[in-house]
C-alpha cells in the first residue's frame, strides 16, 4: 500500500476512533451510546475496505495530491483537539461530528472506493459503505436526542455546504 492510501486508511481511523471515544463519554445513554459507536463503526468499515483496495491494488482512480491529505489532517487534528476538552458537551460533539461530516473525507472514499471491482463480498461491502449519509444519520441523531436548535440549525446548514460543493 502506497502512503498516500495508508494516509486515507489513518484518517479514516482518526474518524473512527472521535466516535468511539464519544460513545465512551457520552454512554451514560445506552441509545446515545449506540448512536455513536454505530458511526463509528462506519469509519472502521471504510478503513478497512480503502486498506484491502489499496494493498491489493483494486483502486482504479487517481489517488488525491497530498495537499487535501494534508488539510484533512490538520483539520481532524483541531477536531481531535477539541474533542478531548475535559468539559465537551453533547451539543459540541455534534457540532464536531457535523465538521467532519461536511470534510472531504466521504467523497475521497467515495471516489476511490466507488467504482472498485472484485468478489461479489467485496462488492456488497463496497454497496454498504457507499449508501449511508453520514450526515443526514448526524442530523437524525441531533433531533433524537433533542440537541439544542442552534446546533441543529448549523449541522443543516453544513448539509447544505456539503451538497453544493459535491454537485
Amino acid at each position: 500500500m502506497n502512503n498516500t492510501c495508508r494516509s486515507l486508511v489513518s484518517l479514516e481511523e482518526r474518524a473512527a476512533d472521535m466516535y468511539m471515544n464519544f460513545a465512551l463519554r457520552f454512554g451514560r445513554i445506552p441509545e446515545l451510546r449506540g448512536f455513536w459507536l454505530q458511526m463509528g463503526i462506519k469509519y472502521q468499515q471504510h478503513a478497512l475496505l480503502l486498506g484491502f483496495c489499496g494493498c491489493e491494488d483494486l483502486i482504479l482512480g487517481s489517488l488525491p495530491d497530498n495537499d487535501p491529505i494534508r488539510a484533512l489532517s490538520d483539520l481532524f487534528s483541531g477536531l481531535e483537539d477539541r474533542a478531548e476538552q475535559p468539559d465537551l458537551s453533547l451539543d459540541e460533539a455534534f457540532l464536531i461530528a457535523g465538521e467532519l461530516e461536511s470534510s472531504s473525507v466521504n467523497s475521497i472514499y467515495s471516489q476511490l472506493v466507488g467504482p472498485v471491482k472484485g468478489t461479489p463480498y467485496i462488492l456488497r461491502k463496497k454497496i454498504e459503505t457507499l449508501g449511508v449519509d453520514h450526515m443526514q444519520s448526524l442530523i437524525r441523531g441531533a433531533r433524537r436526542f433533542q440537541i439544542s436548535a442552534q446546533t441543529t440549525a448549523r449541522l443543516v446548514q453544513l448539509k447544505r455546504q456539503e451538497f453544493r460543493a459535491s454537485a
